[in-house]
């Protein structure tokens, strides 16, 4: 039975990024058991996998080497590592992976890293949160994973049956004046939002929205239920980065209207479409593309 461990960092993008190297270690090495210890709000993002994987959080009281040492020495639950994987390329992560005392520990070269990581790589590779994982796995398995593409599908027994485009906005009251500038655009297009919020309390907003188009509210209390509504949809619309990565992993084509700057995943097989709203002078053109984007 091959065991993984993973140090990984917890931003949402960092999780998605490290998507490719899961499906990496369940479908080419083979791991029987994939443990992640990340402190993250987005590690609900690792459901959306086609196969389980567990994560830990280090307890804050144990943030220091001892505490590290005592809590890794205690928890009974992750043991006979044959693997571990520091992607977040600091003396403290590796340290972390060391007290579980794997057989093959890959990571950084650096400093006294050199001593703690017992896989020698054969060249130091640039860390980024993309590649770095996939490189040094590489270099183990002797294989290159450079145009590997990843993506799952989901079952999907809920199927609507006119084309809809999912929208996905988080904090959506701040900037709604702005979306209905974008959403009245469209024209007899059907949306569904996936939200967390009671549809009651949204009916002053969408009392807003032209008529033309139509709008339904699914609940999104698990990242599954995003999934199958991606599923037989045009597309996703969405002013959040991971949410823009999961639909593209999900081979569904995506459009990001946001400030921040979406990192393209290559290994995935839908495409992403971004726009920084504030620099948008014309919103019918804005439009025209994204319904090219989506062919809708």
């Amino acid at each position: 039975m091959k065991k993984v461990l993973i140090k990984s960092s917890a931003e949402a993008e960092d999780i998605i990024c490290i998507f490719p190297l899961l499906h990496v270690l369940k479908e080419k090495y083979k791991a029987d058991e994939i443990n992640i210890i990340i402190e993250s709000d987005y590690k609900f993002l690792l459901e959306g996998l086609p196969f389980e994987s567990r994560c830990w959080d280090l307890p804050a009281d144990k943030k220091s080497y001892l505490g590290i040492h005592h809590w890794a020495y205690n928890l009974h639950d992750i043991f006979n590592i044959d693997l571990s994987i520091d992607l977040e390329d600091s003396l403290k992560s590796s340290f972390i992976n060391l007290c579980f005392n794997p057989k093959v520990r890959l990571g950084s070269r650096k400093g006294i890293r050199y001593f703690i990581n017992n896989y020698k790589l054969r060249k130091d590779f640039e860390i980024n949160k993309l590649m770095y994982g996939l490189d040094i796995l590489g270099e183990f398995l002797e294989d290159d994973f450079s145009i590997l593409k990843v993506g799952h599908k989901f079952e999907n027994t809920e199927i609507l049956e006119y084309p809809y485009v999912v929208l996905y906005l988080d904090e959506l009251e701040n900037d709604w004046a702005l979306w209905v500038d974008i959403l009245d655009q469209f024209d007899e297009q059907s949306f569904v939002f996936w939200t967390n919020k009671d549809k009651s309390s949204l009916d002053d907003l969408y009392s807003k929205l032209s008529k033309r188009n139509s709008y339904i509210v699914k609940d999104n209390s698990n990242l599954k239920d995003l999934g199958l509504l991606l599923e037989n949809s045009k597309g996703l619309v969405t002013n959040q980065t991971w949410a823009a990565q999961y639909a593209n992993y999900l081979n569904i084509d995506s459009v990001l209207i946001n400030e921040a700057k979406l990192k393209e995943i290559s290994f995935f097989k839908g495409t992403s479409l971004e726009f920084d709203p504030s620099k948008e002078s014309n919103f019918d053109e804005m439009i025209k593309k994204i319904q090219a984007h989506l062919s809708i």
